[in-house]
């Protein structure tokens, strides 16, 4: 039975690989991946300029990937947005392996069907954003090495964390809510578990403890801009030289933190405290991310938003209600968790959930990347202890979910030519989001190169307007080319998604935005 669920884990990986690396450009570019784009070619020309990305909680690892596949490769859109698929990759893979290496074989299994039937996973993973390109590599390895600071304690591991969760979040200030969510779950844990903690957490809380105060002074540096106005680019090596410091000091912490632990556990608290953490977690994730979750889990928003895919009522409605059943699953087995198990790891889940809101203004599909792979390992991780109906259940639902969502993907993949029409999807009751962005830029491409078009007239410099230059670069053609064009999005015909009119010779192209329309 183990040759046949390992046999079963190669085979789905090497499905999600092979969807991740074949028709990289059926997913339009969008204006924040051509702005990285165009930053990682000022790189290439002029070197580094600042220590932030495209907004000040945000790094430069996009930025410089992209700058080392344009060295490696060309100019493209491939080369571009290949680096981040190579870390998705990779980053499953290490999942994978520490789960069939530290639980069982089948735990590997149901995470793997949970990835494969997703399209937000199947198809956020191929864009060239520093969330989708890095969170999970980041994820993956904070698991592994935060497991191994758990059981040996070690510097070299301590290090190692340290250095993964600082990188994390200096790529983006939303993956250090889970190491925050960790060592806060961790501490509620013992204080509501009533469990005294092992001889091995003190230190694992007391490097959680570092990787937070780390992340929280490397963003202040980056949102004040003081220390690389005057250091220059030694600002990257201090952060490592203060984690050397910080892993002589471990072993001093996690003895204090150790009798701090002891102490809450011997508190005494009413129940009901607990239950008012749990609610006031639980209600303040789904007031803001509760209905996008469902969504994300039906899988028609996700091929709305990036491929402006209208998924057929049928198929629409069974994935609406296999995405209610998972969510509600997920919820079921929480609950089950802390009545009767109360492991540390819900307490963590919960926290991370509750405290989202606070690194989150809007509700964004993308800042759901994390909290998406937690969700599913928690479940995996539970349903091998579950009964055998249940679990045969839920791999039977995600089987046919996989099914019918790679088939649309790869049908859509197939489709040359394909018609579209862009058009706003509500994200829960108060915010919206467009399909316009991911267009697939063919057909603009078809028409500059039949008009000689080299520049454009735009009301939307970012999302446009960087596209285009972008692809000025990596077409040369375009800039010899001297005829205009007015280029914007077309929300009423059903086409290519674009109105596009010539207008003749002479005109300069406006200068795309240098900050974000609404980045987030």
């Amino acid at each position: 039975m183990k040759r046949w669920i390992d046999a079963a884990c190669v085979l789905l990986l090497g499905t999600i690989a092979l969807y991740w690396l074949t028709y990289v450009e059926t997913i339009g570019l969008h204006g924040d991946e051509a702005w990285g784009g165009l930053d990682g070619i000022k790189i290439l020309q002029q070197g580094i300029s600042r220590p932030y990305g495209i907004v000040t909680y945000t790094g430069l690892l996009q930025s410089l990937a992209n700058a080392a596949a344009f060295r490696l490769f060309s100019i493209d859109v491939v080369a571009l947005r290949m680096p981040g698929i190579l870390f998705n990759i990779f980053a499953l893979a290490i999942v994978v392996w520490f789960l069939r290496k530290r639980y069982a074989p089948s735990t590997a299994l149901f995470f793997l069907l949970f990835f494969g039937q997703s399209a937000f996973y199947l198809l956020y993973g191929k864009i060239s954003w520093e969330v989708c390109s890095f969170n999970f590599l980041f994820t993956s390895l904070f698991l592994v090495s935060g497991y191994q600071v758990y059981t040996s304690g070690g510097r070299a591991w301590c290090f190692v964390f340290l250095s993964v969760c600082l990188l994390g979040g200096y790529n983006h200030i939303i993956f250090s809510c889970l190491p925050l969510a960790a060592w806060v779950g961790i501490v509620v844990w013992t204080l509501f578990g009533k469990e005294s903690p092992s001889e091995t957490m003190p230190a694992a809380v007391a490097a959680l403890f570092l990787a937070v105060l780390n992340s929280g002074l490397l963003y202040l540096c980056l949102r004040a801009d003081l220390v690389w106005h005057r250091l220059g680019r030694m600002f990257f090596l201090l952060p490592f030289l203060l984690i050397v410091a910080e892993c002589f000091l471990l072993h001093t912490l996690a003895g204090a933190f150790g009798r701090l632990l002891r102490r809450i556990a011997a508190t005494s608290v009413h129940e009901a405290f607990k239950i008012a953490l749990l609610v006031v977690c639980f209600l303040s994730f789904s007031k803001f991310h509760g209905a996008l979750l469902v969504k994300i889990y039906s899988q028609k928003i996700v091929l709305f938003h990036i491929l402006s895919y209208q998924i057929p009522l049928a198929w629409g409605v069974y994935l609406l209600v296999t995405g209610c059943l998972l969510v509600g699953l997920l919820y079921y087995l929480l609950v089950k968790d802390i009545l009767y198990k109360n492991s540390p790891a819900t307490y963590v889940l919960i926290v991370y959930l509750g405290l989202l809101n606070v690194y989150t203004a809007i509700p964004s599909m993308r800042y759901l990347l994390i909290a998406g792979v937690l969700l599913f390992l928690y479940i995996s991780l539970h349903l091998v202890s579950e009964r055998a109906y249940v679990r045969y259940g839920v791999a039977g639902v995600l089987i046919v979910n996989l099914v019918i969502v790679q088939g649309i993907l790869w049908r859509v993949n197939g489709m040359s030519g394909r018609q579209v029409t862009a058009g706003y999807f509500m994200l829960n009751d108060r915010y919206r989001e467009n399909s316009a962005h991911f267009l697939n830029f063919s057909p603009v491409l078809d028409f500059i190169h039949r008009h000689t078009i080299g520049a454009i007239q735009t009301r939307d410099d970012f999302f446009i307007g960087n596209v285009f230059q972008f692809y000025r670069h990596a077409d040369p053609s375009i800039r010899h080319y001297h005829n205009a064009m007015e280029l914007n999005y077309d929300y009423l015909q059903v086409g290519s998604g674009f109105e596009m009119r010539p207008l003749g010779n002479g005109l300069l192209p406006p200068a795309p935005s240098q900050h974000p329309q609404n980045h987030q």
